[in-house]
């Protein structure tokens, strides 16, 4: 949430081609729980943002995509 508070205020974001951190998943944790994380990013996107229903699914669409080619890709 802190993430999308900033840039709503106006900030900028852009990604970076290089590591800055590094992280490991803990059993039970939501970095390992793929369904839990989508769950966790949808009601972001419509509780949070209360973004409509077209703009969250359009943004989940990617969210998924970009899942996918991160862990199988």
């Amino acid at each position: 949430m802190t993430w999308a508070k900033l840039l709503r205020e106006g900030n900028f974001a852009y990604g970076l081609n290089e590591n800055l951190a590094f992280y490991r998943k803990v059993e039970g944790s939501i970095s390992n729980n793929k369904f839990k994380a989508a769950k966790t990013h949808w009601n972001n996107c419509r509780n949070i943002e209360q973004l409509s229903l077209a703009k969250c699914l359009y943004y989940f669409f990617f969210y998924g995509i970009n899942a996918l080619k991160k862990h199988y890709f």
